[in-house]
């Protein structure tokens, strides 16, 4: 895939060479899909079309180019007749149903049912929901990994087992319905090491008035809202958002980029309204917004239009503006918090931004005990010893401490043929070789703090550097003295 902040440079690069060479198929192909990522839908069909008509009548190439032209056809609105979208994507399937099972022409036949399936679910017109569902059989028939079980349901279509996948409001199943419920009831406070002060202040702002909603409503509060999670990467953002929700028993929506951003302009903003309505009907409920910096980017460095759009829509569903966000709470979490557009912060959408920082000392303790946890370990461990040695590391970095430890320990029993503990010594060597992670983070919240933070928003982080510079220094200069070594 082209990258979006040089496909106009790759485009003209192709233009180029097409004027030197225009029969050259490969490089109309090319340019074709460079076009489609940019979404410059009429020239693009331009060269879909000139494929269309000069490549062999019955190869994956041309199947192509009629799903391709299928595409360009929705987005200038043009669905039927003998040269609209749908016309299209039935050209590229009656061709796709000859291909075999195998290479890079058979994903082409699976996109394109897979394509007529999801046109089907959304009622685009020509296409019935029966014509989706068997479109749909046809593609996980031919590749069973591209299940969508959300798109099964959706169409009433039948997962591989044979049953009717029926999917009530807040109740899904299977893979993909266990990350948007996140494991509902799986996980809890119990299960994320330390963290202490956030763990009360989410039970002050969500626990306690999901579980006590009376009480809230009599002091005219209510559950829901907003709140914004930011800190280095790897310090638990996900795992307490999604602990909190199985404290509470709340309906859990995990909002990912892939679920949102789409090569295709109008996309994102709808995909964006599905996932709030899919928390507004599970109410009460938790919406986590990861990688809050790339959903909600700053409009002001944007250089595309649909950027804008896409984020004008995130705030409108944040205000409720055409619906209520009764008992929903959004959460975001972001490493970059500089990079979210400030309209996102004010009052009444991410009205409460909470710093997580790396685990205290004590947290440090647990992770490393829970990430040990139903292992064979020796009694000498000493885990004080390792928390003293590892200020400023992340959870993701306590964690892979253990399993380097844990590592090294299966190495020596595989030598032995026999089970051995992990053992002190097992935790030195890898400690040994252990660098925080939160350096490069810090150093560039440490500028933004000193240099762009009129409003206060990174006041914690100034005082964690003072709280931690010394055991922080102590650990950069261990970790310099090993690669000495």
């Amino acid at each position: 895939m082209v990258p979006v902040s040089d496909w106009h440079e790759t485009a003209e690069a192709l233009r180029a060479a097409l004027a030197v060479s225009p029969e050259n198929a490969p490089l109309r192909r090319h340019l074709g899909r460079v076009l489609l990522e940019g979404g410059v839908w009429a020239e693009a069909a331009e060269q879909w079309r000139w494929l269309w008509e000069h490549l062999p009548g019955g190869g994956a190439g041309r199947a192509e180019a009629a799903l391709r032209l299928a595409h360009c056809q929705r987005a200038a609105g043009e669905l039927e007749g003998d040269d609209g979208g749908v016309a299209w994507l039935r050209r590229a399937i009656e061709i796709a149903a000859d291909i075999g099972p195998e290479g890079e022409a058979a994903a082409v036949a699976v996109e394109a049912r897979l394509t007529l399936a999801r046109w089907a679910r959304d009622r685009v017109p020509g296409l019935t929901l029966a014509e989706g569902r068997q479109a749909y059989a046809e593609a996980v028939a031919r590749q069973p990994e591209a299940a969508d079980l959300d798109l099964a349901a959706a169409l009433g279509a039948e997962s591989a087992a044979g049953a009717v996948l029926k999917v009530l409001p807040g109740q899904r199943r299977g893979r993909g319905a266990e990350r948007r419920q996140g494991g509902r009831g799986r996980l809890g406070f119990d299960d994320v090491g330390g963290m202490d002060d956030l763990k009360a202040e989410l039970r002050r702002r969500i626990i306690d008035p999901f579980e006590r909603p009376e009480l809230y409503r009599a002091y005219g509060r209510r559950a829901g809202g907003g709140l914004l999670l930011f800190g280095p990467p790897g310090c638990g953002k996900t795992r307490i958002v999604r602990a909190t929700a199985g404290e509470c028993g709340a309906h859990f929506v995990a909002v990912e980029l892939h679920d949102v951003l789409t090569m295709w302009i109008g996309d994102p903003e709808r995909n964006l309204h599905e996932r709030f309505a899919e928390a507004r009907r599970s109410a009460p409920s938790i919406l986590f917004l990861d990688e809050v910096d790339a959903l909600g980017t700053s409009r002001q460095g944007a250089r595309d239009d649909h950027v804008r759009r896409w984020v004008s829509q995130l705030l409108m569903e944040l205000d409720g503006a055409t619906e209520g966000n009764e008992d929903v709470l959004v959460i975001g979490a972001t490493n970059s918090p500089w990079q979210v557009d400030p309209a996102l912060r004010r009052p009444g959408r991410f009205d409460r931004t909470l710093f997580v920082p790396p685990p205290d000392r004590g947290a440090r303790v647990a992770i490393v005990h829970l990430a040990l946890r139903g292992r064979p370990c020796a009694p000498d461990l000493d885990l004080e010893s390792v928390a003293e040695r590892t200020e400023g590391f992340s959870g993701a970095d306590l964690v892979a401490v253990a399993e380097s430890a844990t590592d090294r320990a299966m190495a020596e029993a595989a030598a032995r043929g026999e089970v051995l503990p992990v053992a002190r010594r097992h935790l030195e060597a890898a400690l040994a070789e252990a660098r925080p992670s939160t350096v490069e983070w810090f150093e560039t919240a440490r500028r933004y703090a000193k240099y762009a933070d009129e409003a206060g928003t990174y006041d914690e982080v100034l005082a964690y550097l003072q709280r931690t510079e010394a055991g922080r220094g102590a650990a950069a200069r261990r970790w310099r003295r090993w690669r000495r070594e």
